[in-house]
């Protein structure tokens, strides 16, 4: 009998190490960007100096009797930071077009950032949590406007290195949450007097990251090519981000070749919806924007601190118990850009789905023992190891897996629509999820965690049938295969992904880089001449 020897998984090449510019683009994003994660985590990293901030002003201001309502009135000021990402994601499309992709990623959000900061401030020493409140939302928006800076990143990176940038961006924000995350420390300044230190480092943050926004680095170029007719802003630009030895017009023609798929300057979502491919494309993105607000990331991010506290460790226990997690997994954020670009997007997005899964598995078994009055050593182990597994996923790119997808299958006039489409809706569950669960943690326990775990392996299913490889191809070429590969299959099945999905050692690939040779040897004999 004849045996069948399966063919291996090819790893790809690394890509070639980036231009100097480049390089220093990409680590200003990550290291003055992550403010935003900062200010939204604020509220989960000093939990009880805030919670006892809240009561102080809320007996202060509206008596005793309304501090009866405390867990109430402390949900919903939770869930404003979600109504913020709701509002940011509403918004963000047009801002995207009419505004621009620098002046909203850097300029508008660092200025969003500053006034998170300023409000929050502004609320300890007035004694005002509505200000925390109002901070907090400004906080929502900050992040969401995060979508637009993995973008912005994504458009200014060579294809060959697209996946490193925009993978950096994220390590940087997780990086800075873990960096302050030891100040929180109630014998440093996790007091109720002590908590400002977090939104003034995002505030000083945010101000650095605004200056060199606006003088050190340029529009993204194929914002100037495509959507201005800026041909020679986009040829300067090109040059900056990709290096002087690089021929621009060699990358004006791939930013050609995506322009012709457009039909309009805008696209809006009843035209997106209405062409199949660009529909197709949507789905793709999202299915990836609902895997953070299914995930745990949402609940944790308000309510980690109260869930080790269930678990019988003190303040202290669960400050340095969140440090420890964020150290050992700090790591993968060194190692995720070079993952993303070894092995391709594919096998890293769905092995962050299923750290999901797992993650809900673990703090669900030990919300089991907490719902059972056992009190065993074991019920902190389960937790904090799914929330070890959790911070895996965030490490990996469980927030900018959407945005990565977005800037690689969607032509650029449809980004806007998708985006703003595919934020919003899972917005919804994520604002849903963290208003009601310290109600339900309290009526059904251990099962919100089964519920939202099967859930979360349901759509790891669904990623893993129908998530194709985009791992260095441009844009336009992308583009048309999602639409060949859509028009051979009538089901959303792994025949939609041929093991090669994404490869260029290919008849059609090698065909555009003759084509493109063949356009730019025809510019330079222009010019000779």
């Amino acid at each position: 009998s004849l045996t069948t020897v399966p063919r291996p998984v090819p790893i790809h090449p690394a890509a070639p190490m980036p231009p100097a510019r480049l390089l220093l683009f990409t680590l200003a994003q990550a290291a003055l960007g992550g403010f935003g994660d900062i200010l939204a985590n604020t509220l989960n990293l000093m939990n009880p100096p805030l919670r006892a901030f809240f009561n102080h002003s809320i007996v202060t201001h509206y008596g005793p009797a309304a501090a009866q309502s405390f867990d109430t009135i402390y949900a919903v000021s939770a869930a404003f930071m979600f109504v913020g990402l709701l509002i940011g994601f509403s918004f963000m499309g047009n801002l995207m077009d009419y505004l621009g992709r620098k002046e909203s990623a850097v300029i508008l959000r660092s200025t969003f950032g500053i006034l998170s900061g300023m409000a929050m401030v502004i609320g300890q020493y007035t004694n005002r949590f509505e200000f925390f409140v109002l901070g907090h939302l400004f906080a929502g928006i900050v992040l969401a406007f995060k979508v637009l800076l993995v973008i912005f990143v994504a458009e200014c990176c060579p294809d060959q290195n697209r996946g490193m940038g925009t993978m950096l961006v994220n390590s940087g924000a997780s990086l800075a949450v873990c960096l302050v995350t030891p100040l929180c420390l109630p014998s440093l300044f996790g007091t109720e007097r002590g908590w400002t230190i977090l939104p003034l480092i995002a505030m000083l943050q945010a101000v650095l990251h605004l200056v060199t926004g606006i003088f050190a680095f340029p529009q993204s170029p194929k914002q100037l090519y495509i959507q201005h007719g800026d041909r020679d802003g986009a040829q300067k630009s090109v040059t900056f981000y990709h290096g002087d030895d690089v021929n621009p017009n060699l990358v004006l023609r791939e930013f050609e070749a995506e322009r012709l798929q457009e039909t309009n300057g805008h696209a809006s979502l009843r035209e997106v919806l209405s062409n199949k491919t660009f529909r197709w494309s949507l789905w793709l993105v999202l299915l990836l924007s609902f895997v953070p607000p299914v995930s745990a990331l949402n609940v944790k991010s308000q309510y980690l601190t109260q869930l080790l506290l269930s678990y019988g460790l003190d303040q202290s226990g669960a400050t340095l118990t969140m440090l420890l997690t964020s150290l050992i997994a700090l790591p993968l954020l060194f190692v995720s850009p070079w993952i993303i670009d070894k092995f391709g997007r594919r096998p890293l997005f769905i092995t962050v789905c299923m750290l999901c899964t797992l993650e809900w598995a673990g703090l669900g078994l030990a919300q089991f023992f907490v719902d059972g009055g056992v009190t065993s050593f074991t019920r902190a182990v389960l937790g904090i190891g799914g929330s070890f597994l959790g911070q895996s996923a965030a490490n990996l790119g469980l927030l900018v897996m959407a945005p990565i997808l977005l800037s690689e299958i969607c032509p650029h006039n449809t980004r806007a629509a998708i985006t703003q489409f595919t934020q919003v809706v899972p917005m919804v569950l994520a604002i849903g999820q963290v208003t009601i669960f310290p109600s339900l943690l309290n009526s059904i326990g251990s099962l919100f965690f089964l519920c939202f775990g099967l859930l979360s392996a349901g759509l790891t299913m669904m990623v893993w049938l129908q998530l194709p490889e985009t791992r260095t191809l441009p844009v336009d070429r992308l583009v048309n295969r999602v639409t060949k590969a859509r028009s051979r299959t009538q089901s959303n099945t792994s025949a939609f992904f041929h093991p090669h999905y994404g490869s260029t050692s290919n008849s059609s690939s090698s065909d555009f880089e003759d084509l493109k040779k063949t356009l730019v040897r025809k510019d330079q004999e222009a010019q000779i001449y």
